[in-house]
């Protein structure tokens, strides 16, 4: 009687746990969903070249180039700033809707208004709340 007894132990101690596993939750995790991340409209600016050297009197031409990102389609206004003794910019750099491309030319006079030296100029492109810049450098001599 004590084996057929403890044979039943036996039996409904694995009984109960065969039953907990399949009613106990599942350890294994899963992922959470991925969040949805939407990016804003933004726009990325370059401006070329990055570096000149130039004689006095003369002018360098830059380029501007805007590209959309997330679908920007706002229209980029550009200012430049630094400019030095002697340089001017007579056309201002045109905005640009979406993407493309703007420019303008920094005109130098000649010795010795424009004095010889390496200048910084910063080129910043707004839209709204957006604004990127970009500093390049023109090297007189």
């Amino acid at each position: 009687m004590l084996q057929t007894s403890l044979k039943a132990t036996f039996i409904l101690f694995f009984l109960s746990l065969a039953l907990m596993a399949a009613v106990a939750p599942s350890h294994a995790t899963s992922a959470p969903p991925a969040a949805v991340v939407q990016s804003s409209p933004d726009f990325t600016m370059s401006v070329t070249p990055v570096f000149a050297s130039r004689k006095r009197g003369s002018g360098e031409p830059y380029t501007i180039t805007i590209q959309a990102v997330n679908g920007f389609t706002g229209t980029v206004d550009f200012t430049v700033t630094g400019l030095f003794p002697g340089s001017s910019i007579p056309i201002p750099p045109a905005p640009v809707t979406g993407s493309g491309l703007s420019g303008f030319d920094v005109l130098t006079e000649h010795p010795p208004t424009t004095p010889i030296g390496t200048f910084t100029l910063t080129i910043t492109g707004t839209s709204g709340s957006l604004s990127h810049s970009q500093q390049v450098t023109l090297q007189m001599r």
